[in-house]
């Protein structure tokens, strides 16, 4: 007889009330089930044993069984009862109660099958196998038989969004990473599970995870919208956006799951607006990649003459390309940072292959817009200008791409941006990015073990404990220029004192010294008085 249990188990919130046990019966003696060897030999019982991960004792797993009445009783999980399902291919299933009996934590399992004794001694009174299956012969003087114990999980908690949405600020910048942290990790395996749109008020651009660049590790899931898809970064600027992850749509099938397959109970939304800067000023930053060339004879200068080739730019424009060393990409293709800054003074029209399409004095040439150009072009959509036409026309130009565009605002947006982060809670902005940018070394080395309830709390406190800690500190440097500040005045006080103290016997001494020569005066004065009247 051979028992047999999945190599893998866990138990999530489909199964609150109760969870399905399957036990198969393979190689059979006379092909006789679990029920009849209980009538015809010396078999008692088949029971399901639990414990929690790192306990000794093991526990016997109970069962719900309806009786007649309709009333439910709880009996021994026995795979060999009368009240055991039992299919004619040898497979068992029953019902593990875990109502207000089982709190979330990792367990093992195994099944243990009891025989009547025969009197042998101790040590072979338990037999196991190797782990998922077991062996006994019912001719073999043995009592009791147990399989290998097999370790899962029950968790019953659904994720929960952890802190507010990263970062804290209301204003975000075009391609600027949107973080959400959640309680414990959650499943991340490519293609995503969950939904993710991204509606910006006053356009008509809504984004699917599908147009936006997503990352998904541990516990967190982080997006950007990426300028590359064709949004028209100034029709974007300071207008609102709202984001919806989790199950969008009706019909969706999509949702967030824990890495046990516990669904997210409502939608993770996120509403900020995009920073409203000022581009003249701002820099853009991305890669450009291009093919179809000799990489050992491409340098960075040539990089240079490339990108402003394609931009139509004169001269005096060549400082507003930056270009990073030039990294081949096999034989055939380079790649190389490219920094557009904004120009040094009025902004210039761009220089094109005939003067009749030269942009207006009212068209920017601001970094954006050159970057724009580049996309466009790469991509060969429907230029916006004639003079994006012209260029397209020219097939050479056309082998090359840009990706991973950054906008760096100037130092004055910066500032301004700044301005809206509320300073108090700064040091719990720093926390929560640091645990968004670890929580996936869990993952990574695959640790299966599901938080309880207590670790659940301790980790919603660990925001707040750090915020009391920073009170406290406040608090303290508080009294400690209180402290200093009463000392001072403490020693101002003695001071004064002290030269109260001084100038009062100072005064002693002269009251002293002035009597002194009074007494004098008077006794020379008598003396004198006295031979006067003598003469």
């Amino acid at each position: 007889m051979v028992l047999n249990l999945f190599n893998k188990w866990w138990i999530k919130t489909d199964y609150k009330r109760f969870f399905y046990i399957i036990v198969s019966l393979d190689n059979c003696i006379g092909l006789l089930s679990f029920q009849q060897m209980v009538a015809q030999d010396r078999l008692q019982k088949v029971l399901l044993y639990y414990r929690e991960l790192g306990q000794l004792h093991w526990s016997v797993a109970r069962t719900e069984i309806e009786k007649e009445s309709g009333e439910l009783s709880s009996e021994e999980t026995d795979f060999a009862a009368t009240y055991a399902d039992e299919t004619s291919y040898g497979y068992i299933k029953m019902k593990w109660a875990l109502a207000n009996i089982l709190s979330e934590g990792v367990y093992e399992i195994k099944v243990e099958t009891q025989c009547d004794p025969l009197g042998g001694p101790d040590d072979i009174d338990m037999f196991s196998t190797t782990l998922l299956s077991g062996t006994i012969d019912l001719n073999l003087d043995i009592d009791m038989f147990s399989t290998t114990s097999l370790s899962g999980t029950i968790d019953l908690t659904p994720p929960e969004q952890y802190g507010q949405a990263l970062p804290f600020k209301k204003s975000v910048l075009i391609g600027e990473e949107i973080v959400v942290v959640f309680s414990e990790p959650i499943l991340c395996e490519k293609p995503f599970t969950f939904d993710l749109q991204v509606k910006i008020e006053g356009t008509d651009y809504i984004l699917d995870k599908e147009e936006l660049q997503v990352v998904c590790e541990g516990r967190k899931i982080g997006f950007q919208i990426d300028p590359t898809v064709g949004i028209d970064v100034e029709s974007v600027l300071g207008k609102s956006f709202s984001v919806e992850i989790g199950k969008v749509g009706a019909d969706s099938l999509s949702n967030i799951f824990d890495i046990n397959g516990n669904p997210i109970d409502d939608n993770i939304r996120v509403e900020k607006s995009f920073a409203d800067i000022d581009l003249n000023q701002a820099s853009t930053y991305f890669t450009f990649t291009k093919s179809e060339v000799e990489c050992s004879n491409f340098t960075d200068s040539a990089m240079k003459t490339e990108v402003m080739n394609l931009l139509a730019l004169d001269a005096s424009d060549e400082e507003r390309i930056q270009v990073g060393p030039v990294k081949c990409i096999g034989d055939n293709a380079v790649e190389s940072k490219i920094t557009i800054v904004p120009p040094a003074g009025k902004r210039r029209g761009l220089r094109l292959f005939s003067s009749e399409y030269s942009i207006s004095q009212h068209e920017q040439n601001h970094s954006v817009k050159l970057f724009e150009t580049l996309r466009d072009i790469s991509t060969q959509n429907e230029p916006k200008h004639k003079e994006r036409h012209l260029l397209a026309k020219h097939d050479h130009y056309l082998s090359f791409s840009v990706s991973n565009m950054k906008i760096l605002p100037s130092s004055s947006d910066i500032e301004k941006m700044m301005k809206t982060i509320d300073p108090d809670l700064v040091d719990e902005e720093k926390e929560l990015y640091h645990i968004a940018t670890h929580a996936h070394v869990l993952t990574e080395q695959k640790i299966e073990v599901t938080m309880k309830d207590t670790d659940r709390k301790k980790i919603v406190n660990e925001i707040e404990e750090a915020a009391n800690e920073r009170e406290a500190r406040i608090l303290e440097a508080a009294n400690e220029r209180e402290a200093r500040i009463l000392e001072a005045a403490y020693e101002r006080e003695v001071a004064a004192s002290e030269r109260e103290e001084k100038m009062s016997n100072e005064l002693k001494t002269v009251t002293m010294e002035l009597l002194v020569v009074t007494v004098a005066c008077i006794s020379v004065s008598l003396v004198t008085l006295f031979h006067v009247y003598r003469k």
